[in-house]
C-alpha cells in the first residue's frame, strides 16, 4: 500500500539520518536500474536516419517482417539495437 504524506513523514522521523540517506540511495539505485532496462523506442523516420535506410525501405522491411517492431496503439516503433541486430543477420541492406 502507498504511504500517505502523514505516514511517510512518521516513517522519516523514525529513521536516523544515516538510515534515511541509505533508503534514498536504494530508491535512486532501483529507479536507475528500472530506467536502464527500458528499451529506447524510436519512430520509423528516426530508425531510417539511424540506419541510413530510406523510410520506404523501413516500411518494406517492417511489412516483410525483416526487422522487429512494436505497435503502440496506431504507432509503429523500433528498438534500434534490435533493428541493427536484425540487419546484421540478413535483414534489408542499405544499398
Amino acid at each position: 500500500m502507498f504511504a500517505t504524506k502523514h505516514s511517510a513523514g512518521a516513517l522519516a522521523s523514525e529513521l536516523t539520518p544515516c538510515e534515511l540517506q541509505e533508503l534514498a540511495e536504494r530508491v535512486a539505485s532501483e529507479v536507475a536500474l528500472r530506467l536502464s532496462e527500458q528499451a529506447l523506442l524510436v519512430s520509423r523516420n528516426q530508425i531510417a536516419s539511424l540506419t541510413s535506410l530510406s523510410v520506404a525501405d523501413i516500411d518494406r522491411a517492417t511489412k516483410n517482417g525483416d526487422i522487429p517492431f512494436i505497435r503502440r496503439g496506431r504507432r509503429v516503433l523500433y528498438d534500434p539495437q534490435d533493428v541493427v541486430r536484425a540487419l546484421k543477420n540478413g535483414g534489408v541492406s542499405n544499398e
